[in-house]
């Protein structure tokens, strides 16, 4: 019988950056509103202190534009209310001459925080990767100093970041999975996700303005095309909406501000297919959607359930009664929203959910046309879905795509021979959100800008559904909630390696070792591999269950692997060590 293996390959708390924040974008609170969404956020940088000890905490603000002297002025208020002295200063870096200017960059040099602006993440990359700008960060990350950034900044500090400067949307992953608009615009046909910038978030991608611009299309089509690019499913994705975010303390993220941040990542039976010109299919992830006073461990890939926020509660699932009738559900009608059993609305406001009046609809079910229609409202629409399975964590959540670049909106179909089977149709991929699993929901404190208090939800999959001919059997179950299909290839899922590494260890400035949990019901090898394929350190062998503590301060600079087999399977998960 096939060896099960879970390993989970944890990060020791960050040995540099003792504070890092994202924040989603959106304008920051006044000066003196102690109540704002980036009050906390914010003042997180500069509470993580002098790191050099010449008493003062030195905030550098960077960003290629001119910039006024508010922000600075901001953070110095920030310090001011928590007692300390904080001196900021705005640093622009317009072009890679600037960017590689010790006079330019002497600010970085002597920063205790550095705070990245909002802007356009593919211009930093092009001006700022193996420059000063990102020695400096990098330098100050090793050095327990304190590491921030809003919209296009937040972007640039994950280890795989969307920096390739094509606008991306949601529609144009769910039309076709291997899009050029994935590509890097200044180098035509090569890949935008780049794995060689600030590294600041180890196996980590971010998307920002997450919920307002309905982009939960686009991070899972980036989340896809990372894996693959990086050869492991261990990479998580942090979606963060405007006017929110996370302070991330020892390997702990922490959110604030008034929407919601959501965790996403690949599980064992993740199926990933990427056929160029087909859209994308992507099943069984994991979503943690979490609220102000939530907390998630990074290195764990769980949120952090004790103690409970406030308002939390545990949630349980029981399938629902039958269904009946032939249906077909277009991602294009208007009216297409009224065959789910639950009708939510959002416009005009308040938030509302209802039964359908509908004779025929899918039980048990909520959900959306026109996902990707820009209209002002795909926030909306995102949004509302997350707050509906909050009041029915027992429906199935979808989000239907309308045409789109001449593709035909993606649809919905129910056979009479099987009506408690949902299958995908049209040339558009679609989105389902599946709370069966769910184990936790909590509600936001405060009301956000779609008018209702964010959802927060533990442990939800997410399926991207699509009828590419060659998976035109794909088909989910609306009672059991089960993805399957009848081709073979659809059960890679249950085929793959069920070795399955939860968290890249890449890259690793100035960390020292790495905790590595395993759970499996046989004999394992732990073995460190160098880049020229050479054993350099036996880790352990035997007995499964066991933690593992990999001492790697001996070792120079390079890029190994960490190598885990047991009864014929095998995985390598990569680990760059920085000195």
């Amino acid at each position: 019988m096939t060896l099960r293996l879970l390993v989970l390959l944890l990060f020791a708390p960050f040995a540099g950056a003792q504070t890092v924040v994202l924040a989603g974008g959106g304008g920051e609170g006044d000066v003196g509103d102690t109540a704002a969404w980036s009050y906390g956020l914010y003042g997180a940088l500069v509470e993580n202190g002098d790191t050099d000890g010449d008493g003062v905490i030195r905030v550098a603000v960077v960003s290629r534009n001119a910039e006024t002297q508010w922000l600075p002025g901001y953070f110095e208020w920030l310090g001011a209310e928590r007692g300390l002295t904080v001196d900021a200063a705005n640093v622009r870096v317009s072009s890679r001459g600037t960017a590689n200017s010790p006079t330019a960059t002497a600010t970085l040099a002597t920063a205790d925080v550095i705070f990245l602006k909002g802007g356009d993440q593919g211009a930093y990359y092009d001006l700022w990767n193996d420059t000063l700008v990102e020695a400096h960060v990098r330098a100050l990350v090793a050095g327990g100093g304190a590491v921030g950034g809003t919209s296009a900044g937040a972007m640039s500090l994950a280890e795989h970041c969307l920096c390739g400067g094509r606008d991306l949307i949601s529609a144009d992953v769910m039309k076709d999975a291997r899009t050029d608009w994935m590509d890097d615009a200044s180098e035509p046909g090569t890949s935008g996700i780049h794995s060689d910038f600030l590294g600041v978030l180890p196996g980590v991608t971010v998307e920002t303005h997450y919920t307002e611009r309905g982009r939960l299309g686009r991070m899972l089509g980036v989340l896809a095309a990372t894996t693959e690019q990086a050869g492991t499913d261990a990479v998580l994705a942090v979606g963060v909406e405007r006017q929110t975010g996370v302070v991330i303390r020892d390997g702990v993220a922490t959110v604030h501000g008034e929407g919601a941040v959501a965790f996403v990542r690949p599980t064992g039976p993740t199926l990933r297919v990427r056929d160029a010109g087909e859209p994308l299919v992507y099943t069984h992830l994991r979503l943690d959607r979490l609220t102000d006073g939530w907390a998630y461990h990074l290195a764990r890939r769980r949120p952090v359930l004790d103690p409970l926020p406030e308002g939390a509660e545990a949630v349980s699932f029981a399938p629902g009664g039958a269904n009946s009738s032939p249906l077909r559900i277009f991602g294009d009608d208007p009216n297409g929203a009224d065959a789910f059993a639950w009708v939510a609305t959002h416009d005009p406001s308040p938030y509302t959910l209802t039964p359908s009046t509908a004779s025929v609809v899918v039980r048990d079910a909520v959900g959306f046309t026109g996902a990707g229609v820009n209209d002002g409202h795909r926030g909306d629409r995102q949004e509302t879905l997350f707050r509906a399975l909050y009041d029915h964590p027992e429906a199935l959540g979808v989000l239907l795509f309308d045409a789109y670049d001449g593709a035909a909106a993606g649809a919905l179909t129910r056979r009479s021979s099987t009506p408690d089977r949902l299958f995908p149709a049209g040339e558009m991929a679609t989105i389902v959100v599946d709370g069966s699993t769910m184990t936790h929901k909590g509600l936001a404190p405060t009301v956000n800008r779609y008018g209702v208090r964010s959802a927060a939800l533990v442990n939800a999959r997410l399926h991207v559904l699509a009828p590419a001919a060659e998976y035109r059997f794909l088909q989910v179950d609306t009672r059991t909630r089960r993805v399957r299909g009848t081709h073979p290839a659809l059960h890679r899922g249950s085929a793959r390696s069920s070795i399955v590494p939860m968290l890249s260890m890449s890259p690793n400035p100035a960390r020292d070792s790495v905790r590595i949990d395993i759970e499996a019901a046989g004999a394992v090898t732990v073995e460190m591999i160098d880049a020229l394929g050479r054993r350099v350190r036996l880790v352990s062998e035997g007995a499964a269950s066991r933690t593992v503590t990999v001492d790697v301060g001996d070792l120079p600079s390079g890029v190994y692997s960490v190598r885990v087999a047991g009864d014929g399977e095998r995985i390598a998960t990569p680990l760059t060590v920085v000195r």
